[in-house]
């Protein structure tokens, strides 16, 4: 009779307890599948982004128009609009030498859209640099060029996003050949977001 007393003075009873049990039990499984779901959210639109990079720099030597262009490739799955900016473009004529020869004075900001990259298509993209007659006798064999390309885009089929990736770096042609279109390009300073 002792026992009967005791268990009827608890607060709850033990269906109670059962029921507060399956309550906490649903609360952390359904905690657990929000987390999950938004974590598996995040990485489709991680995998799905644009994801636009520089790669080679060539070297159009065509006396009526010079030019110097870089390379740009989208490896994501969503086309990009990009705003795309060569802050510097240096030139050592001799690469033992510490003199340098600017080409660009100032800031110039281009905006360009880029579709993705697919194999076997030409789908990678080029950005321009005219040259005057002038640079264009600085390229000459054995010269090292520096070019500090500054890359901010954002998803082309959002237009209300706004410019939420970036992509800066100095590409870096350490053996300039005058003849060759593409060159041998290093990239130095990478920073991406």
């Amino acid at each position: 009779m002792l026992n009967m007393i005791t268990i009827s003075c608890l607060p709850f009873s033990p269906s109670d307890w059962i029921q507060l049990f399956a309550l906490a039990v649903v609360a952390v499984y359904t905690t657990l599948t929000y987390l999950l779901w938004r974590d598996q959210r995040r990485q489709f639109q991680l995998a799905q982004r644009p994801w636009v990079y520089p790669g080679d720099v060539t070297f159009h030597n065509d006396p009526k128009k010079p030019e110097l262009a870089v390379l740009l490739y989208n490896f994501g799955k969503l086309p990009a609009f990009c705003n795309i900016n060569v802050s510097t473009i240096d030139i050592k004529p001799f690469p033992d030498q510490p003199e340098q020869v600017h080409l660009i004075s100032e800031k110039e900001t281009r905006h360009l859209a880029i579709f993705p990259y697919i194999p076997e298509v030409d789908t990678v993209f080029m950005f321009l640099l005219p040259l005057t007659e002038e640079q264009r006798l600085l390229l000459i064999d054995g010269c090292r060029l520096d070019m500090t390309i500054d890359i901010t885009y954002k998803d082309l089929t959002n237009p209300k996003e706004k410019y939420a990736y970036s992509y800066s770096a100095t590409l870096e042609v350490h053996q300039f050949k005058a003849e060759a279109g593409k060159q041998a390009t290093l990239i130095r300073d990478a920073r991406a977001n």
